[in-house]
């Protein structure tokens, strides 16, 4: 019987290469993608959230490039990989005229505090994207923090689309992973759409860094 290998997320890994020897969902190797190889990552779910998040199955992958295991992540779900510069987006394989048009949603002269973590530049992102979608609804900003989080300065953007102000945030130092969700709640009784980051790791003692 093959012992499980989930390779450690903080390891010296210059070549980008994914292990992933184990059962799980293709959720778990996307995520262990990113953070072995340190890729930015997008992700665009739909209606089949069930095939990403809870079906297990048998991966094999020992020194993959991250590309060929993000495919291997989404074989036969009916999503796709595809390269926006830097950053590897995974989609459904036909988007809906919403998710088009939330990805396409020029904002205008998006800022944010200085000294930011990447959690924070996607709560504001969220919170940007809630205003021009759903201007009259509420919405709390809170989130558990930590004292060895990245910060970053992040310049005002004059016109951006909603993809490429989440793909410039998660090319920021460690690495993160930004989600797009479709009617992922409600708020004063509507459904809502989110746009999440999730970064990949915290780094002790960093200087706040100019972007």
């Amino acid at each position: 019987m093959t012992q499980p290998e989930f390779a450690p997320k903080l390891v010296d890994n210059p070549n980008r290469v994914v292990t992933f020897r184990c059962q799980g969902t293709a959720l778990d190797l996307i995520e262990s993608a990113g953070r072995q190889a340190r890729i930015p990552i997008g992700l665009v779910l739909d209606a089949r959230q069930e095939i990403i998040f809870h079906t297990k199955r048998q991966f094999d992958l020992i020194g993959a490039d991250a590309a060929s295991a993000l495919r291997e992540a989404i074989r036969e779900t009916g999503y796709e990989l595809k390269q926006e510069g830097d950053v590897l987006v995974i989609v459904p394989v036909t988007l809906t005229d919403q998710q088009r048009d939330l990805l396409a949603l020029r904002l205008t002269n998006f800022k944010t505090l200085p000294g930011s973590t990447m959690f924070d530049l996607g709560l504001h992102l969220n919170m940007w994207l809630r205003d021009a979608t759903n201007p009259m609804t509420g919405y709390n900003l809170s989130h558990p923090s930590s004292n060895n989080e990245e910060q970053f300065t992040f310049a005002e953007i004059p016109s951006a689309t909603t993809q490429e102000i989440a793909n410039r945030i998660v090319q920021l130092g460690s690495k993160g992973m930004w989600v797009l969700r479709l009617n992922a709640g409600e708020a004063d009784g509507r459904p809502i759409d989110t746009l999440e980051i999730e970064p990949y790791q915290h780094h002790s003692n960093r200087p706040v860094v100019e972007q």
